[in-house]
Parts: structure tokens; sequence; C-alpha cells
């Protein structure tokens, strides 16, 4: 029932209650089941950023669970809480963090606009070139698609290593690396931050 109500809340472009969106926050805290924290955490996603909710979704990275901490990422990148970055790029740079976890971390540095968050975004996305580890091209493919969106200014030198014609870096990520040098990018200087 938890579930299905918080699925309707995540689907709803509807204004919720003071109240309603404290009991969201409540269940992604306190509910002992992991699909319901995660239900929790994706219906917050559709609510504007502010205090209250940014802090559940901030405790939430430090939930037990993956697909919670997943969750409340994506959340937080739809709602541009910018409040969260440090703790996404932390996220986003800790090896002992499920593929998935830094994956969407990675994703939300790239949706809040986190110019600061380049050097980490470019050494993953130069691993997508140079992989040695089975991680090492998700991580960096995430990588390549936040700094297409960021766009800082000197990105044309940071991936030359991917776009030289050398016979490691596959074609693929040759030219996945030049859609993002040549894509325009979505934040524009009011969001970098």
């Amino acid at each position: 029932m938890r579930q299905a109500a918080l699925e309707a809340l995540s689907e709803s472009n509807a204004k919720i209650s003071a109240k309603t969106e404290s009991r969201v926050r409540q269940l992604l805290q306190d509910d002992p089941w992991t699909f319901v924290r995660v239900g929790a955490a994706s219906a917050m996603a559709s609510r504007p950023a502010a205090t209250p909710g940014d802090e559940a979704l901030m405790a939430a990275l430090d939930d037990e669970s993956p697909l919670v901490r997943e969750a409340a990422l994506r959340s937080i990148g739809k709602r541009r809480s910018t409040a969260a970055a440090e703790l996404v790029h932390d996220l986003a740079d800790n090896p002992r963090q499920p593929q998935r976890v830094r994956v969407a971390a990675i994703a939300v540095l790239g949706a809040l606009c986190q110019v600061e968050a380049a050097p980490l975004l470019v050494k993953l996305a130069l691993r997508a070139g140079y992989a040695q580890l089975p991680y090492d091209q998700p991580l960096g493919l995430a990588a390549l698609a936040a700094l297409g969106d960021i766009k800082p200014p000197d990105l044309t030198q940071r991936l030359a290593p991917l776009l030289s014609k050398n016979k490691v870096v596959p074609r693929l990520i040759r030219a996945i690396a030049r859609d993002v040098i040549a894509s325009p990018g979505t934040c524009n200087n009011a969001d970098r931050q």
C-alpha cells in the first residue's frame, strides 16, 4: 500500500501538502523496507529543492542499501539540489561504493552543473578509453556524459588523450568523446557551480 501511494506521488505533478511531504520524508528515513525507502526517495524527485527535502535525501545517501542511495541521488539531480553537491562528489569518487551508485552520482554532478567536479570527471572519462578494470568503462561513459552537460571551457584539451588515433582507445569511445566536445551542453553560466 505504501509503495503504491509513493509510486502515485512520483508520477503525479500535483502539489502535495506539507504533511504528506513530511510523511514521505519519514518513510525515507525510517521505513524498514528497502522498496518503500526507494519509493520515498523517488517520490521526492518531483518536488522543488527545499531544505527539509534536501536534508532527507542527503541523509539517505548514507542508507545501507545501494538502491536507496541510487534513488536518492537521482532525486537530488532532478531537484537540482546543489546543497548536496559535496556529498555527491564524494560518492562519485568513492571506490568502495557499488558501480551503480557511482554512476548515478556522476550523472548528478552533470545535472548539478558542478564545474568543480571536472578534474574527477576527466580522470574517470579517460578510464573509459584506457579501461583496465570492469568498472572503468561504465564510470568513464557516465563521466563523459556529465562533462557533456557541464562543458568546461578546456574540455577539448582535457579529453585529447581519448581523441588520439592510437590502438588502445576504442573507436566507439573516441567517437563519444568527439560528440561530447561538439555538443552544446545543458548547463548555462548561471547554472554552473
